[in-house]
């Protein structure tokens, strides 16, 4: 009996599909308005993700039905978006109307990205949940977050960066809590593009020698001060540094380590020792 449409080849364990006239197909073929692969040489229904060299692309056929899919996608536990149309797996930015977000495709493998990432040149930082990008008052509202839940955690800062690999300043803690607080809420990158240093003067020059010193302070900024003592003994430009997390008339509000404890301390903008803010989420 001839065949026609969609038949299991139980002795071959594959499904397979015959045209009118009992003609197994092969390749790309559009069968009910849905479009499906059907391996050369065998006519196996494809599944999953394929590589079509006619259109450069990759798509993904469903796991059950073998279709083409389209759209926004959960495939293996992670997202991805196939282009509406042609079902290619987009890559890098991507703006999805329909939950207004802009989100970041792998560009290799086409990915939902989540978290902190380096994109040409510049960090990034994407919703642990939706993939949304974050707005630079996002990113900064979400360390000044983190630098207040730790106010009373007496967390051993120092052991912590001894643990990273980092280097530890000898002469205080400051600039190892704001390492610290950056690290943990996932923002390591964003500070000195990734460098673990408890000096004050380590961070301070690196943004100061890319023109990234400003005196006009923002929440979410680094202060960086300097006072006479051991940055004299040395030659350093800074010697204290701590998160900005608050700007009211010309003073700002700091959560920073001190002698006395963990901040926040208030500061007059006029202060003779404020030697700039970096901010480091442009």
């Amino acid at each position: 009996m001839k065949r026609n449409g969609f038949a299991y080849l139980r002795d071959n364990n594959k499904w397979c599909y015959y045209n009118k006239t009992g003609q197994m197909l092969y390749g790309e073929a559009c069968i009910n308005a849905g479009w499906y692969y059907l391996t050369p040489g065998t006519g196996a229904v494809t599944y999953k993700f394929q590589y079509l060299s006619d259109g450069n692309k990759w798509v993904y056929y469903g796991a059950i039905d073998g279709r083409m899919n389209y759209g926004e996608q959960y495939i293996d536990a992670g997202w991805y978006y196939l282009t509406p149309g042609t079902g290619a797996v987009d890559y890098e930015w991507s703006y999805i109307p329909t939950q207004n977000k802009w989100v970041y495709y792998d560009p290799i493998n086409g990915r939902m990205q989540y978290g902190q990432h380096k994109i040409d040149g510049k960090w990034y930082y994407f919703d642990e949940c939706t993939g949304r990008v974050y707005s630079e008052n996002e990113i900064a509202n979400r360390l000044v977050r983190m630098a207040y839940s730790e106010l009373h955690k007496n967390t051993n800062v120092v052991e912590a960066i001894q643990k990273a690999g980092g280097i530890v300043c000898p002469y205080g803690p400051c600039m190892t809590f704001v390492w610290y607080t950056f690290n943990k809420a996932g923002l390591s990158g964003f500070l000195c593009d990734g460098a673990i240093t408890g000096y004050p003067h380590h961070n301070y020059d690196w943004y100061n020698c890319r023109g990234k010193i400003t005196w006009v302070p923002k929440v979410g900024d680094i202060a960086f001060f300097r006072w006479n003592g051991w940055a004299d003994e040395i030659g350093a430009s800074s010697s204290h540094a701590g998160i900005v997390v608050g700007v009211n008339g010309g003073y700002i509000q700091v959560i920073d380590a001190m002698a006395d404890g963990l901040g926040p301390h208030n500061y007059s903008m006029n202060d003779y020792a404020v030697i700039g803010y970096a901010n480091p989420f442009v």
